[in-house]
């Protein structure tokens, strides 16, 4: 999974835009298991955070319930997660796209000014 992970974020050419890019595989603690943002949290605790996932109850819930910026990728063509837009926490999502390669990094940039 971590390798799968890293490939995403190789592919996105998204690296060189973070200072740190954690995947929960390599901490060691599986989302959305608390202590992994606990740990997140602890670690870095000053420090502009941006959390990216495809699953809103697993990736997502917990940085919005600590009010992170948080970006969604829906890739409805190739979706294996439930995905219900209706959800509260669909709308504090920060940023949507339908797929990785939507991304952009100024978009994150405009999150934190």
């Amino acid at each position: 999974r971590s390798t799968t992970q890293r490939n995403k974020i190789n592919s996105l050419k998204i690296k060189r835009f973070f200072n740190k890019i954690l995947i929960s595989d390599e901490i060691g603690v599986k989302k959305p298991n608390i202590k992994i943002y606990k740990k997140i949290f602890k670690e870095y605790p000053n420090t502009k955070k941006v959390f990216i996932g495809d699953n809103l109850k697993i990736d997502l819930s917990t940085p919005i319930s600590h009010n992170e910026k948080t970006i969604l990728i829906k890739n409805k063509k190739n979706r294996i997660h439930e995905l219900n837009e209706k959800e509260n926490n669909y709308k504090k999502i920060n940023l949507k796209y339908e797929n990785f390669h939507n991304i952009k990094i100024n978009d994150i940039k405009k999150l934190f000014c």
